[in-house]
């Protein structure tokens, strides 16, 4: 199956700042060429679900506790779960949870 869309939590912009900042401060990225990956992003539809906050003492502590993940994993996890899209990952914590869950993995 085909997804035209990509959705994910609010947070995740902070993140993948965090991500690229991390890169070129150990050595793994120059800024041109993470500026260069940070610019192909924009190319691709992605939804940012805004009501991730208000998830988070809700739905998100319950993921969390149920599948023994952090609250981090489980945003993405209530996610994925909640519009009914494949959690994309290559982790096996994210996967054994999504496995757990029910959720449809994505994997290149």
């Amino acid at each position: 199956m085909i997804y035209s869309t990509a959705a994910v939590p609010i947070l995740w912009s902070i993140q993948i700042a965090e991500w690229a900042r991390d890169a070129e401060v150990q050595g793994r990225g120059t800024q041109a060429k993470i500026e260069t990956f940070l610019d192909g992003l924009c190319q691709f539809r992605i939804h940012v679900d805004r009501s991730t906050p208000f998830r988070a003492w809700g739905d998100l502590l319950s993921v969390a506790r149920t599948h023994n993940v952090s609250i981090y994993v489980a945003a993405y996890l209530e996610l994925a779960l909640r519009l009914k899209l494949p959690l994309a990952t290559t982790d096996a914590t994210w996967v054994n949870a999504a496995h757990s869950a029910g959720a449809p993995i994505l994997t290149p």
